[in-house]
């Protein structure tokens, strides 16, 4: 294929001084190699072996890794060991564990081109190209005219002190050049030598990869490094498989993210330094990969089976919602939490290393197919150590869905609003972060009151960052909640028109559910003339200020719409980190747990949720009698009003209420 795109800019410097003023010392490109380097520039290569010698036990333990995959995959130790002296002799100072490239992964590439002798090589992201580096090195050595493609979706990068490697990564950076060079650009890491080995062409990889992989017919080693989601990983590897040829290699890189390529290969494949995914196809390959149906299909399907009145379902959810629990130093009327029980810090954590777990195995399939994703943070989520890394979970491995972010303002810090607004892969999947933060009142008085907290202000401030944060309005909404009860209700005006002052996206209402007994009386079943008046006004005003608006349904009216199937346990699920499992937020616990014995689908399609299905299709389920959502009419009746669920106890609802009746 010929290359038609401009070249992008390279680094620049004389060919056989790289080691004299690397960017990243650990980067250091000898390409002379180090025994010619002795014989022309001794005080340099004192300088480096040094260094080296002072990376042994590194150094060591790296290659211990790579004679151990290699010996796996039955390739010859002695030519293993051969090409690691190789890359030794041009990189030195490689393999460290504080790089500025996955050491052990990438050294594995230098040496499986070296030992494979390649004609084609297919990489998807080069970035900057740590990567591509190694890999032409391999094919400049191996000289026997191997085409070496990559690709990216652009070929400019955000500005150098944004990579990792240059925030996070503990190595030697050289600052002062870094100032000075130009933008980053495709395949700017590579070094001269070895650039004009490499075919760079720009774009997706949906655009390039199906028509690369015909043209070439047979590829050698096939590198997925591009945008590392469930469904891309799935789709890249499903689209390659077919042309690579036998005693090939598909290479994954960031398994660790997903597991996408487990669920793929299984024990067909190995995993190397817990982040490069390899495998090798052979005629005793007995794959059974299926095609991952899109968003979309899954969605139809979903339609359809609720059309046919089917209670086993082939298709997933629409919509997966995880409830995170963790401590929570509010302390507002309306929650039905006992304080005195609340979960220690040990505990919260421990709980969302549980719920690391469940997107890791149980939930990941079901997840890439859903079409909203919603993560409920009503708790200090922000304040334990992993939250960072559950988020970026959901927005890495899964693009493509819509992400809906569920937060009480006062937890909504600085930190927590710069990660809700990063557009990682919105822009390109057409996808949207929803941000709904429960905001219960529009002045510090009527705020006090509910929560008993005096933080009104800093949570108006927080709220005011986050607007101002967000960087796309079509890719990221922010929506206000409202929950509304006999204390606030009459502030709902005055609550819309700050939403609208600030620049919100939507309001959302909803009635205060009733958990306890003393929170009785804060229902606006008790106050429904009252109610109606406001919500009228309310709906007035939204109108003529042009803000969207979702309300609930009001009360005593003479037409409702009818009640209809509840579509919930069949397009959405809900879980909590520890796994248990509820058809919606306001249903019973239903017992159901994804636990080491049960898979996602032995739930989803398990008795319970075949049970309340054929019970919504024949009339005799209950649950929708008293559900706003299907049966708007129930407002009227004060039982739809009422959850029995957090409180911890089982009252008979009739004695609990009788003096009402």
């Amino acid at each position: 294929m010929e290359n038609k795109n401009k070249e992008p800019d390279m680094i620049t410097m004389n060919l056989d001084e790289y080691y004299k003023d690397p960017l990243i010392e650990s980067f250091i490109y000898v390409s002379m190699g180090m025994d010619n380097l002795k014989n022309c520039d001794l005080e340099s290569y004192t300088h480096i072996k040094e260094k080296q010698v002072a990376l042994v036990h590194e150094t060591e333990d790296i290659i211990r890794d790579i004679r151990h995959t290699s010996d796996i995959l039955g390739l010859p130790r002695l030519e293993v060991d051969s090409y690691i002296e190789q890359f030794l002799q041009k990189f030195p100072l490689g393999m460290s564990q504080s790089v500025a490239w996955d050491d052990r992964n990438f050294v594995f590439l230098y040496i499986i081109v070296r030992l494979l002798k390649p004609k084609v090589i297919i990489e998807t992201g080069c970035n900057i190209g740590f990567s591509s580096t190694f890999m032409a090195l391999a094919v400049k050595e191996n000289n026997n005219g191997c085409m070496f493609y990559t690709m990216d979706l652009a070929d400019a990068f955000e500005p150098w002190e944004n990579f990792s490697f240059v925030k996070c990564r503990k190595q030697k950076i050289n600052f002062e050049k870094l100032k000075n060079l130009p933008p980053p650009q495709a395949l700017s890491m590579v070094p001269q030598d070895l650039r004009e080995h490499i075919i760079f062409l720009k774009g997706s990889s949906k655009d390039i990869l199906p028509g690369l992989l015909k043209e070439n017919k047979e590829v050698d080693i096939f590198f997925h490094d591009s945008e590392h989601s469930y469904r891309n990983i799935a789709w890249e590897s499903i689209s390659a498989i077919p042309y690579i040829k036998k005693g090939g290699y598909l290479l994954v890189h960031d398994v660790a993210l997903n597991s996408a390529f487990k669920d793929m290969f299984h024990d067909a494949a190995i995993v190397l330094g817990d982040n490069l995914g390899i495998f090798k196809k052979t005629d005793m390959n007995k794959l059974t990969i299926q095609k991952l149906p899109s968003l979309a299909e899954n969605s139809q399907l979903n339609d359809e089976e609720f059309k046919d009145r089917k209670i086993k379902l082939d298709s997933f959810p629409k919509a997966v919602i995880i409830q995170t629990k963790t401590l929570c130093n509010l302390d507002c009327i309306s929650c039905p939490i006992d304080k005195e029980n609340d979960i220690s810090q040990a505990e919260s954590e421990s709980l969302l290393h549980a719920l690391n777990q469940l997107l890791e195995n149980k939930m990941t399939y079901c997840l890439s197919q859903a079409a909203i994703i919603v993560l409920k943070l009503c708790d200090k989520f922000v304040q334990l150590p992993n939250w960072r890394f559950i988020i970026t979970k959901l927005q890495e491995s899964f693009p493509e869905a819509d992400r809906l972010f569920y937060i009480h303002g006062e937890y909504l810090t600085p930190e927590l609003s710069d990660v809700l607004t990063s557009c990682w892969g919105i822009s390109f999947c057409n996808s949207k972060n929803i941000i709904e933060v429960v905001l219960p009142a529009s002045n510090s008085r009527i705020y006090k009151t509910l929560t008993r907290s005096d933080n009104f202000q800093k949570v108006f401030d927080q709220v005011k960052y986050l607007v101002h944060k967000r960087p796309d309005k079509d890719h990221i909404k922010i929506h206000f909640v409202f929950p509304v009860n006999t204390l606030n209700i009459e502030d709902f005006p005055a609550f819309l028109r700050l939403s609208k002052d600030l620049g919100v996206d939507k309001v959302v209402c909803y009635y205060n559910y009733i958990y306890i007994p003393a929170q009785k009386y804060l229902s606006c079943f008790f106050k429904q003339d009252l109610t109606n008046k406001i919500l009228d006004e309310t709906e007035d005003l939204a109108g003529r200020m042009n803000m969207k608006i979702d309300l609930p349904p009001a009360f005593g009216l003479a037409d409702y719409p009818k009640p209809g199937i509840c579509r919930e346990p069949f397009s959405q699920i809900m879980f909590d980190s520890q796994g248990h499992v509820l058809p919606c937020d306001a249903s019973k616990d239903c017992n159901e747990i994804l636990s080491e014995g049960k898979s996602f689908m032995d739930i989803w399609n398990g008795p319970y949720y075949q049970k309340l299905r054929k019970s919504l299709f024949d009339g005799t389920g209950s649950c929708f009698k008293h559900c706003l959502r299907a049966n708007p009419s129930c407002v009227n009746d004060f039982k739809s009003h009422v959850i029995h669920r957090g409180n911890g106890k089982n009252e008979d609802i009739n004695i609990l209420w009788g003096d009402n009746f």
